[in-house]
């Protein structure tokens, strides 16, 4: 009992949990948490990231969900509940059976919104998680990806991964 507690208080001061070690992608505009065994899909754009889960099995994974991030120009002047809007109307062109699921104000900044989405992509049964952050001319768009029959099994670690999301 005394080596469990031990090993209990070496992970407490050592930063690490039972789940896993937190890593952090920090770039000049931006940073975010994510766990381990995730890992980054590299670019050189600090634009953009895709963070990846370790595959669902041992067996070849036919989907590996993700966590990605673009930050776009905007045009002209748009909250983020009206860039939403506008997704709302777009994304039904790039996803077959398009149903929103929720779509609300976010707690992510100031100025964010977001929406849980379902549809057909590329064959597969999809649900997304959809989160817009405008901060002056910017739109930070996080966006997981996952398959709909393992949506609430990823959904805890992505919640907590936008949370750690951080605009400089």
């Amino acid at each position: 009992m005394k080596t469990v507690s031990s090993i209990a208080l070496f992970l407490l001061l050592t930063g690490f949990s039972a789940a896993g070690q937190s890593n952090t992608l920090s770039k000049s505009s931006y940073s975010v948490k994510y766990p381990d065994p995730w890992s980054i899909e590299g670019t050189a754009d600090a634009k953009q990231f895709t963070i990846k889960a370790a595959p669902d099995s041992g067996i070849m994974d036919n989907f590996i969900e993700n966590l990605n991030m673009v930050i776009n120009d905007l045009n002209s002047p748009m909250n983020a509940q009206q860039y939403a809007a506008f997704s709302k109307g777009y994304l039904p062109q790039k996803i077959k059976n398009f149903v929103v699921l929720e779509n609300a104000k976010g707690n992510l900044g100031k100025d964010s919104w977001y929406m849980v989405f379902k549809g057909v992509q590329f064959g597969k049964k999809l649900q997304w998680k959809q989160y817009y952050i405008v901060k002056g001319s910017k739109v930070h768009i996080l966006t997981f990806t996952g398959e709909a029959t393992r949506y609430k099994q990823y959904i805890k670690t992505i919640n907590s991964m936008m949370a750690s999301y951080t605009i400089k």
